[in-house]
């Protein structure tokens, strides 16, 4: 429930920076909510699937966070994103200790 009412501020925020020609809020806040539509889903899901949700929540998030920094600072690897090298690590975590 919370990661869908996440959800839906990121879409409300979007919709109202779309209003407003305020382009560069737009663009963040769909780098945003696309990554957490696709936890959204993956909550649902059960078994193995999940893992595989949170790894493309993961790499989604990387990917766009990338984009971002591409378009302000012209360089894709300016700033790390906190949120997906997290994922990666507990996602990393998660597969270790089941093969192990």
């Amino acid at each position: 429930l919370g990661f869908t009412m996440s959800l839906i501020g990121m879409v409300t925020a979007l919709t109202i920076a779309r209003i407003d020609r305020l382009d560069h809020i737009f663009l963040e806040a769909v780098s945003r909510a696309v990554p957490t539509l696709v936890l959204v889903f993956t909550c649902y899901l059960k078994g193995f699937l999940f893992f595989y949700g949170l790894w493309i929540y993961a790499f989604l998030n990387i990917v766009f966070w990338c984009m971002i920094c591409q378009h302000f600072w012209h360089n894709p690897f300016a700033t790390a994103s906190g949120s997906g090298v997290l994922m990666l690590i507990l996602v990393f975590g998660s597969l270790f200790a089941r093969y192990r």
